[in-house]
């Protein structure tokens, strides 16, 4: 008797944790992203950079070529603070996905899946898991590549100062040349489309969720 209450409880728990789980990116709906805090972001550090640079154009105006040069790395800075600002923001993105797969991991768990014994923010563990105990494979999963795109640009940023380096899972080559991205050079992170990125991840999350769900039920 016991023993059923407690398969009971466990069961509906994981409804539960199903139930509240919430897809962290907003869906390919304009109205979903431009209500997004993310498109927030993006919208508050384009102003500041243009703001700044403004500010600084109308102290320069009027004033000799020589003095003139003294703002010139303000001007400049502005533009770095931005690129770090967008870096930043893939690393949230990043985090944002981590944290998913990490409250997927969980669902399973409290399903009766076995234990994850791993390091939620490691790839090498959180992948292996998926596809050893649900058979789900992340690689094939929908707009997999930009996942996995902004996952290696927020390490990069994180351990390599921006620079692209690539893992085991490295960036796929047609991605890399539509972002621009060499090896072992500066990623240009104030021009990566991140429209395109934020409606990726959802994707991303979206058909991981799914398969999930349908391994549970299975």
């Amino acid at each position: 008797m016991e023993n059923n209450q407690r398969k009971r409880f466990k069961i509906s728990k994981f409804k539960f944790l199903l139930r509240i789980l919430k897809n962290p990116f907003p869906s390919d709906d304009m109205q979903q992203y431009y209500d997004s805090s993310f498109y927030h972001w993006i919208d508050r550090i384009h102003k500041g950079q243009k703001e700044e640079q403004e500010r600084i154009s109308k102290i320069v105006d009027g004033l000799d070529d020589e003095i003139a040069e003294i703002y010139a790395e303000d001007y400049f800075k502005a533009a770095e603070v931005s690129g770090l600002m967008f870096a930043a923001l893939t690393v949230a993105m990043w985090s944002n996905i981590e944290i998913f797969m990490g409250r997927l991991i969980r669902i399973c768990e409290e399903a009766g899946k076995d234990p994850f014994k791993g390091d939620h923010h490691k790839i090498n563990d959180v992948n292996p898991y998926f596809y050893e105990k649900l058979n789900i494979s992340l690689k094939k999963l929908r707009c997999s590549d930009i996942a996995n795109a902004l996952r290696v640009m927020s390490n990069s940023f994180k351990h390599n100062n921006g620079r692209y380096h690539a893992d085991k899972f490295p960036i796929d080559g047609s991605i890399k040349r539509k972002y621009s991205i060499e090896e072992n050079r500066p990623i240009e992170y104030e021009k990566l489309p991140f429209e395109d990125l934020i409606k990726g991840c959802y994707e991303f999350c979206n058909d991981l969720e799914t398969q999930v769900r349908t391994s549970i039920d299975n």
